[in-house]
C-alpha cells in the first residue's frame, strides 16, 4: 500500500495535513508539501488513502460552502447526508473546487437511471462524477461484517453505478471519483488489493482509468450512523 497521509479536520473546518490544495491534479492523483513523500507520489495513481479525523460532534464543526449545502439540501434518498457533507468538506480542502454539484440538481436522460451524488467541477473546468459510499461494520456477527466479498460486490455496485450515471447524465464528464469512507486501515487496504487484482488495468466495457478511487480512513462515528 502506497504512503498513507494524515489529515485532521479541526472544529474551525480547517485542516493540519501535508496535503497541498490539489488532491486530485489534472493527472488524477494528489500532490504533497512534504518533500520526503513527493518521491513516492509524483506519478498520477488510480487510487488515494489518507487518515482523517473529524471532530466527533458534527455541530463543532464550521462547515465550507458545498459541505453546507449538502446538509441543508434534501437528499434523494437513503441515510448518507453526513457521509457526503464529510467528502465534500474533503474535497473543498484538498481540490480547486469552482461549484460543487449536488444529486438533486443533476439532470438526466432517464428516469430511475443510476445517480452521481455529487458532480465536482475544478476551476480549470475539469468534471469529476462522484459517487461517495462506506465500507462499515457495527458488529463482529457474521452478517454484519465486512468481509472480502461484500468489498469486492461494493466496488462492482458503485463502479456499474458510476457507469450508468455518466451514460445518463445531460451534463459531460469523463473522469469520476469513488470515494469510500473506511472505518479503519484493514479495510482500506482490503478495497485497494482487490482494486488492483480485480478492477485497474483490466479490459471489459467498462475504462477503470476513468475512476479514481479515494479512501479516507476515519473512525467518527457520524459518517457511518448519519446521526450528528
Amino acid at each position: 500500500m502506497g504512503p498513507v497521509l494524515d489529515i485532521i479536520i479541526t472544529r474551525s473546518g480547517k485542516n493540519n495535513g501535508v496535503l497541498s490544495r490539489n488532491l486530485l491534479m489534472d493527472s488524477g492523483y494528489y500532490s504533497v508539501q512534504d518533500k520526503k513523500l513527493c518521491s513516492q507520489v509524483s506519478q498520477p495513481k488510480p487510487f488515494v488513502s489518507l487518515n482523517v479525523e473529524y471532530p466527533e460532534d458534527f455541530s463543532e464543526l464550521s462547515l465550507p460552502q458545498y459541505a453546507a449545502k449538502t446538509v441543508k439540501t434534501e437528499n434523494a434518498g437513503g441515510s448518507s447526508v453526513l457521509s457526503e457533507a464529510a467528502a465534500h468538506m474533503l474535497l473543498e480542502h484538498f481540490t480547486r473546487v469552482k461549484n460543487i454539484t449536488l444529486e438533486i440538481e443533476i439532470k438526466y436522460f432517464f428516469q430511475g437511471c443510476s445517480i452521481l451524488d455529487s458532480l465536482l467541477e475544478l476551476k480549470n473546468g475539469r468534471m469529476y462524477g462522484i459517487s461517495v459510499t462506506r465500507a462499515m461494520q457495527f458488529s463482529k456477527s457474521e452478517k454484519h461484517l465486512f468481509t472480502r466479498e461484500r468489498a469486492e460486490n461494493l466496488l462492482k455496485k458503485k463502479v456499474h453505478g458510476l457507469f450508468s450515471a455518466r451514460n445518463s447524465s445531460l451534463i459531460r464528464f469523463k473522469k469520476m471519483i469513488l470515494l469510500i469512507w473506511c472505518q479503519n486501515n484493514i479495510f482500506a487496504k482490503m478495497l485497494q488489493e482487490i482494486w488492483f487484482t480485480s478492477f485497474s488495468g483490466k479490459k471489459n466495457e467498462y475504462n477503470y482509468s476513468d475512476i479514481i478511487v479515494i479512501t479516507p480512513v476515519c473512525s467518527t462515528p457520524w459518517i457511518y450512523t448519519d446521526i450528528a
